[in-house]
């Protein structure tokens, strides 16, 4: 039997069409279910009501300083990745950004979807000229932690109470990349 491999695919949207939004909000829910510790800063870390998840995703989507990049198995979004970009009133900081809210659903596990979803981050931001990635990530987020790892993002820090997971305080991780060299401080003005 030849079976061709899924597609996958990494694209950087500001909209989503309903069957998208019901695809995005969906994966959101299973990896919210999964015990990886993922969430969208919900308290009921395991549920989280469609309507909720759909005006979060909808508020995403207008912030002008956020890049929401979609990861899609054969078509059906399984994940995402955000892209905050500095302010422009931040000026102090104008070379870096941050990433947040990385996810897969676990359905989409194994077909380096996730690997794609980074470097396609990771494309953009240079695209943009910046410099540096800063992220954080909670403990408990062991395949998150690997991923990053494997993309060669250096760990700085430890914060031992960095947020609450299933009801135990838990530790995160500071991580940050250098994609392109920080230019002097005459290229910045």
């Amino acid at each position: 039997m030849n079976s061709k491999p899924p597609k996958i695919e990494a694209i950087v949207v500001k909209s989503l069409n309903p069957v998208e939004m019901e695809d995005l909000c969906d994966s959101t829910m299973k990896t919210m279910r999964s015990t990886t510790g993922f969430n969208v800063g919900n308290q009921h870390i395991q549920y989280m009501e469609k309507a909720k998840l759909m005006s979060y995703w909808e508020g995403v989507l207008l912030i002008p300083e956020r890049m929401l990049i979609v990861g899609k198995l054969d078509g059906t979004i399984a994940g995402s990745i955000q892209v905050i970009m500095p302010s422009p009133s931040n000026q102090t900081s104008k070379f870096a950004c941050a990433i947040d809210n990385y996810f897969l659903a676990p359905w989409a596990r194994g077909y380096k979807l996730s690997d794609l979803l980074i470097e396609t981050a990771e494309q953009e931001i240079m695209k943009l000229g910046l410099s540096i990635i800063k992220l954080s990530v909670r403990e408990t987020r062991t395949a998150a932690i690997k991923v990053f790892e494997r993309h060669n993002y250096i760990k700085w820090g430890v914060l031992p109470k960095y947020e609450i997971d299933q009801d135990k305080v838990v530790a995160g991780y500071f991580y940050y990349k250098e994609l392109l060299p920080i230019m002097d401080n005459a290229n910045y003005r």
